[in-house]
C-alpha cells in the first residue's frame, strides 16, 4: 500500500481518506439489487454458473475419447452427456444453482440471507465491528503456455461478534491481479458505509 492511502491534515495527524461507496463504479462480488443508504441493501451472488458448461464440456471429452476406443465415438459422447445431464439435473433439485441473497434492512437493525426457502436472520444490533480484510494471494498463471505466478488481491468485509457467527463474511471486492489500491479502496468504502450506517467502529486488517 503506497503513501497516498493517508492525507495529512492541519495536525499533522493522518487521516484515512475514505470514499463513499457506489456500487456502480466500485468493484464488488455480487448483483446489487436494491440500494438507499443508510436504508436498505439488497445484492446477489449466483452460485454455480459455470459448472454447467464445464460439465458438458467435460462429458464431450470423454465421452469422444472412449468412445474412440471402442470404435462407438457417439455412442460414447451419446452416454457421456446422458451422465452429465442427470448430475446437473440433480445439482439443480437440490438448489446448487439458486443465488445467495443478503438483504441488509438497515433501518431495522437486521439481516437476511437467503437462498431458495432457506432464510437465516441476523442481529445488525449485535454487530462489534466491522472488520475489512485486505488479502494478497500468490497464484499459478492460469495460461498454460506461460510461466511463473502473479498476485491476486482481493478485500473482505465480515461482521464480529454476532452470536450465531462470531466472524460472519458477508462481501468482497472479488479478486484482481494488478490493482492492490483499488480493490482495498472498493473494500474500505463498502465497510466504511455499513460501519456508520449500524453506529460501530471499523477494524483494518492487511494480509501480505
Amino acid at each position: 500500500m503506497n503513501e497516498d492511502i493517508y492525507e495529512e491534515e492541519d495536525t499533522q495527524e493522518p487521516t484515512l481518506k475514505i470514499p463513499e461507496w457506489n456500487p456502480a463504479q466500485q468493484a464488488f462480488a455480487g448483483e446489487v439489487v436494491e440500494y438507499i443508504p443508510g436504508y436498505r441493501l439488497v445484492y446477489q451472488r449466483r452460485n454455480g454458473q459455470h459448472e454447467p458448461l464445464f460439465v458438458i464440456t467435460l462429458c464431450t471429452f470423454f465421452g469422444l475419447t472412449f468412445g474412440a476406443f471402442a470404435s462407438e465415438p457417439f455412442q460414447g459422447l451419446s452416454w457421456a452427456l446422458v451422465l452429465g445431464g442427470i448430475y446437473l439435473l440433480g445439482r439443480w433439485k437440490t438448489g446448487a444453482y439458486l443465488p445467495t441473497i443478503w438483504d441488509f434492512q438497515l433501518h431495522k437493525q437486521r439481516l437476511f440471507w437467503r437462498r431458495g426457502e432457506d432464510e437465516i436472520e441476523y442481529p445488525l444490533d449485535e454487530v462489534q465491528t466491522i472488520k475489512l480484510t485486505h488479502t494478497r494471494n500468490t497464484r499459478a498463471l492460469p495460461n498454460p503456455h506461460s510461466f511463473g505466478n502473479y498476485d491476486g488481491y482481493n478485500a473482505e468485509i465480515s461482521l464480529i461478534g454476532l452470536p450465531e457467527d462470531d466472524d460472519l463474511l458477508v462481501a468482497e471486492t472479488g479478486e484482481e491481479r494488478e490493482d492492490p489500491e483499488g480493490t482495498y479502496y472498493d473494500g474500505l468504502a463498502f465497510a466504511n458505509m455499513l460501519a456508520v450506517a449500524l453506529h460501530i467502529p471499523l477494524d483494518i486488517q492487511i494480509q501480505e
